[in-house]
């Protein structure tokens, strides 16, 4: 994708706006478990030295779960088949399912996402009984540097001829609430009557900064069960954040996507995972090089550059974290959402669903979720490997 773009510029004779810099090869390996957990026993379960296929989970005692639905059950894991800054071996991607000490491996179907660049990972699952349901699904993934060229991208014009999987990301989702009146008219009053006198890289600065300034950061973005384990998002969405000038740093990304989507500029999350197996939140928009024809998407890490300072930094000098990222190749993007579409999921928003008809009825259940990484060992065959 990105790299295509940075031929056509090259061979037009322009300087590419965006190009990737260093790369590093990892496997992600998603763990998730289903039962009933006792949190009186906090966080039994020492998270190095977990080797591939074992179990992740600490063996609680919890009550026998009812049957699953004599039909088919479906896990999806949302991943993201290639993104600018990212590409993804999908042939390598594999799922297991464990049940008590019983273990299997999985294959993985994908199915289409949500854009042309978007898949699910589906698991299916036969009907069972157990006290645990333990589900895997490993992906492998070489993630790249960021390197903006500002000065050519501070050149590029409004542009309202974007193709599907770039409109896509102009609509309203859960969490990121764009055509909110309110939104609309904080924007407004933000960008003044004629904001299109402004190139839109500059524009999604003065936006950015302007919710850096109004959004209070507090709280974790993630509830935990013990110390590690993920149960999910703790996000309100743009909207509330705004109006209470406070949220998470998923919800200051929120907002600033939602901002960004009122002003007509195509804006995401990109949710991923750090090397040190940390979940983490950041914000791409895209501008359309005209001279080129070429589209190009800028990351923003917003929690850092809050941390940089709360006050709107001048616009026309270069913000770091703000384009350049050279810790991209760190970080390796699951998915553009909080919330799957398929499938579903009771309590807060997580990295995975499944079928409805598939949950337990009568009990309570609590989804955990913990991530491992570790560094791919070079493959010839790995995705863009090096000529």
């Amino acid at each position: 994708m990105l790299t295509a773009t940075i031929a056509m510029s090259l061979a037009l004779g322009v300087t590419p706006v965006t190009e990737r810099g260093d790369h590093h090869d990892w496997i992600v390996r998603m763990d998730v478990c289903v039962g009933r957990f006792h949190e009186s026993r906090r966080d039994p379960y020492k998270l190095p030295g977990v080797s591939d296929g074992e179990s992740a989970w600490p063996l609680l005692p919890k009550e026998r779960l009812d049957r699953f639905s004599d039909g088919e059950t479906c896990a999806y894991f949302p991943l993201i088949e290639d993104g600018p800054y990212h590409e993804s071996a999908l042939d390598l991607a594999r799922g297991a399912l464990r049940l008590d000490d019983l273990r299997a491996d999985l294959p993985i179907e994908l199915v289409p996402g949500d854009s042309p660049s978007e898949r699910f990972g589906c698991l299916r699952l036969p009907a069972f009984t157990t006290t645990r349901l333990e589900l895997q699904f490993v992906r492998h993934v070489r993630a790249f540097e960021s390197v903006v060229d500002e000065p050519r991208a501070a050149q590029c014009a409004w542009w309202n001829h974007w193709p599907a999987d770039v409109a896509a990301f102009l609509r309203p989702e859960p969490y990121i609430e764009s055509d909110d009146p309110q939104i609309v008219e904080l924007v407004r009053s933000w960008l003044g009557t004629d904001p299109w006198t402004i190139p839109p890289y500059v524009t999604a600065k003065a936006i950015t900064g302007k919710v850096i300034e109004s959004v209070q950061v507090s709280g974790r973005m993630t509830t935990l069960f013990g110390d590690h384990f993920i149960r999910g998002f703790n996000v309100k969405g743009a909207k509330r954040s705004l109006v209470d000038a406070s949220g998470t740093s998923a919800d200051l990304c929120c907002a600033v996507v939602a901002c960004l989507r009122a002003a007509g500029i195509p804006a995401r999350l990109v949710i991923g995972v750090t090397r040190e197996a940390e979940l983490t939140v950041w914000v791409e928009f895209c501008i359309h090089d005209a001279e080129a024809g070429t589209n190009h998407w800028i990351p923003i890490d917003v929690d850092r550059l809050r941390g940089h300072s709360t006050r709107m930094q001048p616009l026309d000098r270069t913000w770091d974290d703000f384009g350049s990222l050279n810790d991209l190749e760190d970080r390796i993007p699951l998915t553009y959402h909080l919330r799957p579409s398929r499938g579903s999921l009771a309590g807060r928003p997580s990295l995975w669903s499944w079928d409805a008809a598939s949950r337990p009825e009568g009990r309570k259940l609590t989804h955990l979720l913990v991530f491992h990484v570790q560094t791919a060992p070079k493959r010839a065959d790995s995705p863009a490997a090096d000529d």
